[in-house]
């Protein structure tokens, strides 16, 4: 059983990680940092892709690490 939940965990934990940074809920208060009343809609449209092209960044990053990873491993 243990075993299971390891591997589901480890089979899902890019999503997780993922699912864990979501830090805007229509239900929340709290807005992203690009949700600036002083910012035209544009500065706040180019902020807002400029984080999730951050987000892209590290998660290429990270994915590069992990199979450089596995490669040595396999050796």
């Amino acid at each position: 059983m243990v075993l299971n939940i390891k591997k589901y965990f480890e089979k899902y934990s890019s999503f997780l990680e993922g699912m864990g940074s979501l830090s805007f809920f229509p239900n929340n208060n709290s807005k992203p940092y690009w949700m600036n009343n002083n910012l035209t809609p544009q500065e706040q449209d180019a902020l807002a892709i400029r984080g999730d092209w951050e987000k892209v960044g590290e998660d290429m990053k990270s994915s590069m690490n992990n199979f450089k990873k596995s490669l040595y491993n396999r050796l």
